[in-house]
Order: structure tokens, then sequence, then C-alpha cells
């Protein structure tokens, strides 16, 4: 629905535009349904006549936004921006024509986008941590960092409870606790200076205590990221670190947190059609038994890696770090059965990892645990969630394996970096989806072994030691 006209404003017409059942004024200036987010609405003001473009800033166009001076707290932190209504009465009349222009599909004046609101850092992808957030306003009429759907600009806006800040004059800032302590990054300028210099985004937080902390967490937790508008951004030195002061704390219109994950899992993400899988399909000794899995440079999360991406990744982690550090391997596929062998059971005994090169007893890795998180059947999934490793658990029967029924099964393994680097090959020479492979071979000690190829693999590198 458009934002009602400016003149000719009914009772009907209001009640209409906020879905409220009653046609008395007073009723439709404290409804609940009415859209706080709208510049123009009913607001408590000690006047009776209708107001101007001034009176509705004098009231903050209805906003209770309050700074405190606190120190930082969750409750603090987590605050939002309140809507005072009209009472009645000689102090707060009702007025219906403060719902001239009233629009009930704008939105918050400032807010983050959900693009900034999960974020992750995968140590393997990176050495330092990185976080960057910005905030979507208008100022002067225009909008950064996207479009916003209110005509409030941040000049409208003051803080509450003190006339000594306005908005455009206040610093974004983002921070988390650890423990008691409040690790904070603040805007290099004001909202007011715009994009270009600053003011409206967060684009790093290296050589700060925030990054500091994130890279020393140790929780599986996601990390709570605060986001906040500030009135300092000035800074002190921790160490070597920095760290921002916090004034005082302006909550956005919305409380909008970052989720951060600090994640110690690297997967490369690869389609079978570049993925070799080979195993006996006639059961002759003259065909070696095992699975085969050739990982080469691919994707990650549908982004294609060029290969000095990929070097600084992988290599840096897996190839350069101490010969005695200690790496698990997942390798991830279907495995489906045969007319013969629908019920085959298989035995974690029987399964070694090697790899491709068969040189030496070096080039056998410990197979950690074999995991079978569910099944497919009939195009259903359902849960199996078995393990099966040297102390339990140590053979399982495929009962449902068919041709078109499959178990996912996952074998895990460990190789200090030393023996991945030696089954590693990097050639800069090679076409750039064979320049980075790793070889992978899973023995099977029976040559009756009934699978077949699998649509698609995972592998999966984290650091165990």
């Amino acid at each position: 629905m458009a934002a009602l006209p400016n003149t000719g404003i009914t009772t009907s017409m209001v009640a209409q535009a906020i879905g409220e059942g009653s046609n008395d004024v007073g009723t439709l200036c404290k409804s609940s349904k009415i859209n706080k987010w709208s510049k123009y609405k009913p607001v408590s003001l000690e006047k009776v006549t209708g107001l101007t473009e001034s009176d509705f800033k004098q009231a903050n166009f209805g906003f209770n936004i309050l700074a405190s001076s606190d120190s930082p707290s969750v409750s603090i932190l987590s605050r939002h921006w309140d809507y005072t209504k009209p009472t009645g009465g000689s102090t707060s009349p009702f007025r219906l024509g403060d719902f001239r222009q009233y629009d009930h599909n704008e939105k918050e004046p400032l807010f983050i986008s959900d693009d900034y609101l999960e974020q992750l850092w995968n140590i393997f992808m990176s050495d330092n941590p990185s976080l960057s957030v910005a905030l979507t306003y208008k100022i002067n009429g225009t909008s950064y960092f996207g479009s916003v759907n209110n005509r409030l600009n941040i000049e409208d806006l003051s803080i509450s409870n003190t006339g000594i800040w306005e908005f455009k004059n206040l610093y974004l800032s983002v921070g988390a606790f650890e423990g008691s302590t409040f690790h904070c990054i603040t805007a290099p300028a004001a909202l007011s200076s715009g994009v270009s210099n600053g003011g409206a985004n967060i684009s790093s937080i290296d050589g700060t205590t925030l990054a500091k902390y994130i890279k020393n967490y140790t929780g599986t937790e996601p990390i709570t990221i605060y986001t906040f508008l500030n009135t300092r951004n000035d800074s002190y030195t921790v160490g070597n670190d920095v760290n921002y002061y916090v004034g005082n704390i302006i909550p956005l219109p919305t409380y909008q947190p970052i989720s951060y994950t600090k994640d110690s899992n690297f997967w490369l993400l690869f389609d079978a059609s570049y993925a070799e899988l080979t195993y006996p399909v006639d059961g002759s000794t003259s065909n070696p038994n095992y699975f085969n899995v050739n990982i080469p440079q691919s994707t990650y999360n549908g982004i294609k890696w060029t290969y000095k991406d990929l070097g600084q990744t992988v290599k840096q982690k897996v190839l350069n770090l101490s010969d005695t550090d200690i790496m698990r391997v997942c390798v991830a596929f279907n495995l489906y059965g045969n007319s013969n062998y629908t019920k085959r059971d298989i035995s974690f005994s029987e399964f070694e990892v090697k790899s491709n090169l068969f040189n030496s007893s070096s080039d056998i890795a410990n197979l950690h645990h074999i995991y079978i998180p569910g099944k497919v059947v009939n195009g259903s999934f359902s849960t199996v969630g078995v393990t099966m490793n040297s102390a339990q658990n140590t053979t399982y029967t495929f009962t449902d394996a068919s041709s078109s029924n499959y178990y996912i099964v996952e074998f895990y393994f460990d190789a200090p970096l030393k023996q991945l680097r030696a089954w590693a090959n990097l050639d800069a020479s090679a076409p750039e989806m064979q320049r980075f492979t790793v070889d992978a071979t899973l023995i099977y000690n029976d040559k009756n072994l009934p699978y077949r190829l699998a649509p698609a693999f995972n592998f999966r590198f984290h650091d165990v030691g």
C-alpha cells in the first residue's frame, strides 16, 4: 500500500492502512499495529494543532533513542530503538493528522545487511581473522551501502536523553567480550563522512585486540560480535595491538549481532567429473582391489581457486608445517550394493589407507575410524550414526545397500604432515586443474567389494595435533 496522502485523512483510511479494527482516533494513535519505522506517525508532543516538520524532528520522529555511558554489557549492547506513542490528554494529545504521509511499508532507517550477520574465518584460508561490516543509511538523501526504504536521513535524528550528539557525528563500532574484557574496533570517521572516508564501514580488524582474541579463541561456539554506534573513535595500545575506547553506546534501530565462527576444518569440494574412484569390477586378482580418490584443485563454496590461492592455503598449512604435526583427513562417499552383495558386511580391520606411491611402509596411514552418518533408501534419508574403530563396532552390515540405495560412509585417517607432503604433487607447469593433487588409496582386503562409483566426494583436513 502506498503512503497515506498529506490531505483528506480519515479514520477509516488510517484503520485500513494499519489493519486496526477501530475508527476511534485514540485507539488508532496508540495501536500496536503502527509501523514505527514510518517517518510520519503519531508522536508524543504537547501540541493540539497539526505538526510541522520541525515538530516531528523535535519529537525525534517518535523514537526514544538512549545513549548509555555505562561500561559495555550484553544488556546495553543488545538494546534497540523504542517508539513512544501519544498517551492522550493535554500534554500528549491524539492527532489524526500525525498519520499524514504514514507509510506502512517503510523499514528501519539504519541497518546492517544480512550478508554481514553470519561470518566465518577458516584458519586454512587465511592466517589472520577477517571481519567486515557496513552500515546502510541515508545522509543528504543519498543512500550508503544499499537502498534504504525509509525517508529518514541521519541528519533527522538525535539522541533522546542528551542534546550533545547528533547521529551524523557518531561512529560505527563492533566488539566482542573475552570474559569481562571488551575488544572493540571503530570506523575511522563519523557517519557524516560517507563511504569514501570510512564513515560507514569497517573493512579490517588487523592489528587489533579483537583480531588477537579471535585468533586465540579455542571454543567451538560462534563468537557474538556486537554492532553499535559509538561517540568516540580514539584508541589505545595493548601490547602490540590496538583497542578502541567506548564512549557512549547508541544502539542500532534493531539488535543485529554478528555470529562469527572460527572454523578449523578445511574442505576441498570437488565434482565427480574431476574425481577418480577405482574399484575391482571383475574380482580378478590382476585388478588391484582398492579405491583411489584423486583430489584436484577445484572449488570452494562455488568459487574457483587460482593456483596462487590454493598454494597460500593448503600448501602453507599442509606442506610447510612441522613434519611431526598430525593431520586428520576425511574421505566420504556413498556405498552401494548389487544383486549379489546387498547384505555384505565390512570390517574395520580389513581397510588400509595408502598413497599411490607404494614405495615403502611409510606410505601407509593410520585409519582412525569409520563413521556412517546415515543411509538413503528409496530416496529418503535416515540416520545411522555408527562409528567403527578398533575398540567398538568393528563390523557393520549394509542390509539395505542395492543398486539404488546407498550408505554414506566417511573414512578418517591420520598422517603426519611429512607423509602428506610426500603424497602431494605440486607441478606449476601442469594444467591448472592438475597442479595440486593429494592421492589417497583406500585398500579393502576382500576382492569381492560390491561398491559402485559415488556421485560426489569430500576431502577434509583439520589439525588434531
